[in-house]
């Protein structure tokens, strides 16, 4: 029996990224310069934290605007009976909506995020880098485009995903963060009040999922909806690669590692065969109504169908073509 294939992880060269500063600064690199992620490309000022305070807000008699403040020590001014105390190092501004306050600018250093050559360069503004990377397939993605440092789960329970939430995100900015086999709502609640602005897993419920989308949280699922463990060679992946910059393409439903020349993908580079005939000890996904989406081992073929002993359980199920994908 011949089964559609789906090759999960896909090595692309040449491959064109664009860093971009947030605002007008300097590049300092040069066209066909070689890059690595953590180099430093490109610097301007930033101001990393602004408080909108409002129209009702009243400046503290002591205080003038433009005064610079300290941190937690100088009273800016009041809403009401509630005062405000400057929360960083900053300075007040009035602008049409009322008052804000702004923390003081800051360097900002751009790093490419990846292995490869500078191709372009945007006076001032961005760069652009030819590499390669490795694409992961994601079934169901959503939200905004996001990048960052990726932060790799184990596959634990619910319970230790929330330990991890706790203990060893110390900051969220510009993190994505993988959480386990499954996404659910507390987790998507934890993610929320850490400003996690994306989440990827195996799957999730429609429930978390819809959730996640209100709350401008984007997702990336390598299987899709219900309860489902992701496959062993993501996840293998992902984890070898833990702390590593990334890329998700909502749009594209894909994830993009960036990786070094020389990690053994260049041999896997191409899609290969969209069909391939069913044998015995093959990855697969089962599609039928009862076990949708769980993932499985080819046992054995017959002629009345496929049994696949499934990896959650190891329960033995028979299925037919076309509710089974080979999965690489």
């Amino acid at each position: 029996m011949y089964v559609p294939v789906v090759k999960k992880l896909i090595f692309k060269e040449n491959v064109l990224v664009e860093r971009a500063l947030p605002n007008e600064g300097s590049i300092t690199v040069s066209v066909e310069d070689a890059v690595e992620p953590s180099d430093k490309i490109g610097t301007c000022k930033v101001i990393y934290e602004i408080v909108e305070l409002g129209e009702k807000f009243k400046v503290s008699e002591r205080n003038e605007e433009g005064s610079n403040y300290y941190a937690n020590e100088t009273l800016v001014g009041s809403v009401g009976r509630d005062k405000f105390y400057a929360p960083f190092g900053g300075f007040l501004e009035k602008t049409d909506a009322g008052y804000i306050f702004k923390s003081e600018e800051r360097d900002y250093w751009l790093l490419p995020g990846v292995w490869g050559v500078v191709k372009d360069i945007s006076q001032n503004r961005s760069v652009l880098v030819k590499t390669q990377t490795v694409d992961v397939h994601l079934p169901m993605a959503g939200g905004l485009e996001e990048s960052g440092e990726m932060i790799v789960f184990p596959n634990p329970s619910e319970f230790l995903t929330m330990q991890y939430f706790n203990n060893y995100i110390k900051s969220a900015e510009g993190k994505i963060v993988y959480v386990g086999n499954n996404i659910t709502l507390e987790i998507v609640k934890s993610a929320k009040e850490l400003k996690l602005t994306a989440l990827l897993a195996g799957s999730a419920s429609k429930e978390a999922y819809d959730f996640a989308m209100e709350q401008g949280i984007s997702v990336g699922l390598f299987v899709g909806f219900g309860d489902i463990n992701t496959p062993d060679n993501i996840y293998n992946f992902i984890n070898e690669i833990s702390s590593r910059y990334v890329f998700l393409y909502t749009k594209k439903n894909v994830l993009q590692v960036p990786v070094p020349l020389g990690e053994g993908f260049e041999e896997n580079r191409l899609p290969g065969k969209i069909i391939k005939y069913v044998r015995k000890g093959m990855e697969v996904q089962v599609l039928n109504s009862a076990n949708f989406g769980q993932m499985g081992t080819v046992d054995r073929v017959t002629k009345s169908g496929i049994l696949v002993k499934l990896h959650e359980n190891n329960q033995e199920i028979q299925v037919k073509p076309p509710n089974l994908l080979i999965i690489e």
